[in-house]
């Protein structure tokens, strides 16, 4: 390669296990000798030639990997950094108050729901953490005398269940109907009938 108007060369000898490298530099007199030690760096790439009387190391290739959270909704994302080919990797995402984790997308493909997310290091990679809000039970009493109680939540990507026990200790998907509208989700519960908790959960 020319580098500011020297020409560097490199002469290399393969065995198994083992790089060396020989940099070469002209001499002002078209004569190639040998020049100092040099370090050339690429985003993938990092040759460290050789100092003498010591071999050089093997070349490492190493890629990035991104990962951030989806608006203001994580508490934090760990694990982005540059990482060596086949390298494992763990990336962590946790919400802040009021959200819940669901995936992990790279471009238009969700990747992993696991909150903790480990894969073998190949190519750069980009990820997002996507989080969902936490959304509010409404409790609103229906016609005077009618003893219901209707529960509503928003839930516009339609992905939060409704469940209810007896004793907050077992939980199971509640059967009631539920409709659907504006965003939004409902459905009715007896103040006749036996002491019901419940609450929302996210697949």
């Amino acid at each position: 390669m020319n580098f500011g108007g020297e020409h560097f060369g490199a002469g290399y000898n393969v065995a198994v296990g083992v790089v060396s490298y020989n940099w070469l530099v002209d001499n002002g007199s078209g004569a190639l000798v040998k020049g100092p030690a040099v370090q050339v760096s690429t985003p993938i790439f990092t040759y460290y030639p050789p100092v003498a009387g010591h071999p050089a190391p093997a070349q490492v290739q190493v890629v990035n990997v991104d990962a951030i959270a989806s608006a203001d909704a994580g508490d934090f994302v760990n694990g982005s950094g540059t990482y060596a080919v086949g390298a494992n990797a763990v990336l962590s995402a946790a919400p802040n108050h009021g959200y819940t984790f669901t995936h992990w997308v790279e471009g238009n493909t969700v990747v992993s729901t696991a909150a903790d997310y480990a894969f073998t290091v190949g190519t750069p990679r980009s990820l997002v953490a996507v989080f969902n809000p936490i959304p509010d039970v409404d409790l609103t009493p229906g016609a005077p005398g009618s003893g219901v109680l209707m529960l509503s939540w928003a839930d516009a990507d339609r992905c939060w269940v409704l469940q209810e026990s007896a004793d907050l200790v077992t939980w199971v998907n509640s059967p009631r109907h539920t409709a659907a509208s504006g965003g939004r989700k409902s459905a009715s519960a007896s103040t006749a009938a036996e002491r019901r908790f419940f609450r929302l959960v996210h697949p």
